[in-house]
């Protein structure tokens, strides 16, 4: 079986959440400004809030390995919230959330609950597993760094973690109460990997 990875970004944009939101949610346009995302098909249409949509995407790594895999829109809750079924090389379930912070700030979150269907990754576990997690939070920086310059936004902070298998919590997706509650600055770069804030 492929080896999980639970994995978790934090960052805070300085936009509100329905700036953030129009963007997060134009996903044909992400190959625009994240540039590791190489391609993006839309297969299925969703319905009028998204929810059923399907896309294609296609993606390298700062590490040169790539992934395809497609993605289903499952939960649509417009600026807050975008919950997602992945299969093919990354097979799992993902959640966009966005926060407000105030009248001008969004507290931004992505969990990913994915297991890496590379069968190197599932051989080489105790290798794999740090260089994915570290590759994985390198994304997901530029991700949020290209979100916050197509909303026009400053860039606060950044951060990750992830959830090692045996510890509490580990692959399970949080209520969305605990979720909120766990969403503080004081967590920005606590990585069970051991993995320090990106710098912004």
């Amino acid at each position: 079986m492929a080896a999980p990875y639970h994995l978790v970004t934090l960052a805070v944009i300085g936009a509100p959440p329905p700036v953030v939101w129009e963007c997060l949610a134009d996903v044909e346009h992400w190959p625009s400004w994240w540039r590791w995302l190489r391609r993006v098909e839309l297969v299925e249409p969703g319905d009028d809030t998204g929810v059923g949509a399907v896309f294609r995407q296609s993606i390298t790594s700062p590490l040169k390995y790539g992934f395809t895999w497609y993605a289903r829109l499952e939960r649509v809750e417009e600026p807050a919230l975008i919950e997602l079924e992945s299969w093919g090389a990354l097979e799992g379930r993902g959640r966009f959330r966005l926060v407000p912070d105030g009248a001008d700030r969004t507290r931004f979150s992505f969990t990913w609950l994915v297991r890496a269907q590379k069968r190197w990754m599932t051989l080489l576990d105790p290798i794999a597993r740090p260089v994915f997690v570290w590759s994985h939070d390198r994304l997901m920086a530029d991700f949020v760094r290209g979100l916050a310059r197509v909303a026009h936004a400053p860039l606060h902070t950044v951060g990750h973690r992830s959830i090692r298998p045996g510890q509490a919590g580990f692959f399970e997706m949080p209520p969305l109460s605990e979720e909120d509650d766990r969403r503080h600055p004081g967590q920005q770069g606590v990585d069970g990997e051991g993995h320090q804030p990106d710098p912004t």
